[in-house]
C-alpha cells in the first residue's frame, strides 16, 4: 500500500514539474475528467438548490404571466444568490417591484417562501 501511495505521489509530481508535450497531453486528459467529474457532481447538489427547486415548481405558473414577467422569473430563479435577495427584499421586506405585477410576485414568494423553509432544515 506504500508502494502504491509513493508511486502516485511521484506521478503526479512528474506531471507536474516535467513540461514536455507528451507530459502535457496526459496532463490535459486528467485535467479534463477531474473537470467533468467536479461538473457533475455539481449539477446533482445544483438539483437540490433553493433556485431549481423553486423554478421547477414555479414554471406551471408562470405560462400565464407576460413573456417579460416569464423572463425577469427565470432569470431570478437562475442562481441562489438571486432568488435569495428576491426573497429578502421582495417578499420579506415588501419592496416594490417594477419588474412584475405584485400579485404575481406573491404567488412567486409563496413557493420561494416555502422551498427556503423546506430546504434550510
Amino acid at each position: 500500500m506504500k508502494k502504491i501511495i509513493i508511486g502516485i505521489i511521484v506521478f503526479i509530481s512528474i506531471l507536474v514539474v516535467i513540461d514536455h508535450p507528451s507530459v502535457g497531453r496526459i496532463k490535459s486528459v486528467i485535467v479534463d475528467s477531474i473537470n467533468i467529474f467536479i461538473s457533475d457532481t455539481t449539477s446533482m447538489q445544483s438539483d437540490k438548490s433553493l433556485a431549481a427547486e423553486t423554478l421547477r415548481e414555479v414554471e406551471p405558473i408562470i405560462r400565464d404571466y407576460t413573456e417579460a414577467e416569464r423572463d425577469y422569473v427565470r432569470d431570478v430563479l437562475s442562481s441562489d444568490s438571486k432568488a435569495e435577495g428576491f426573497l429578502r427584499n421582495y417578499c420579506r421586506r415588501g419592496d416594490f417591484n417594477p419588474n412584475i405585477h405584485p400579485d404575481r410576485a406573491s404567488e412567486v414568494c409563496s413557493v420561494l417562501s416555502r422551498n427556503a423553509r423546506r430546504l434550510s432544515k
